[in-house]
């Protein structure tokens, strides 16, 4: 048997359903996302990465040299190879790769004999001045 009581109680929560199924509609002001929020401007999080890498590569590049002209590292074939690389890729702006391929000079010990020939012979003096120029400019 349903009383009046009842039936106020089922027309008050049905109210409310549909009261909060009209407010689900309506579409809630947008929160201004976090990049707009900050007060810097947005380009200066690229240079951030660049700049990081760039100083990550002239450190490498640097420890390589020291390392190699200190005769910590024998100064052969593949070290050549790993150092030209890295130039190559500070030249070319890869400030990431000429890290990773300064940091080769120090993790691989026991190598495969290189198979390979260089087109030039560049001395390892000839290498630093090369880089010396590079970090220059």
């Amino acid at each position: 048997m349903v009383t009046a009581l009842h039936a106020r109680k089922v027309h008050f929560v049905a109210t409310q359903i549909s009261d909060h199924a009209e407010e689900d509609r309506i579409p809630s002001p947008r929160r201004p996302h976090p990049r707009a929020m900050n007060e810097e401007p947005p380009h200066q999080h690229a240079d951030f990465d660049r700049d990081f890498w760039r100083w990550q590569a002239r450190r490498e590049l640097q420890e390589a040299f020291n390392a190699l002209e200190d005769g910590r590292i024998l100064f052969g074939d593949w070290e050549r190879l790993f150092l030209s690389a890295a130039l190559d890729h500070f030249r070319d702006r890869n400030f990431k790769q000429s890290a990773i391929s300064a940091q080769r000079i120090f993790l691989e010990r026991q190598r495969q004999p290189f198979t390979g020939r260089f087109t030039q012979q560049k001395s390892l003096a000839h290498l630093r001045a090369e880089y010396e120029g590079l970090a220059r400019g």
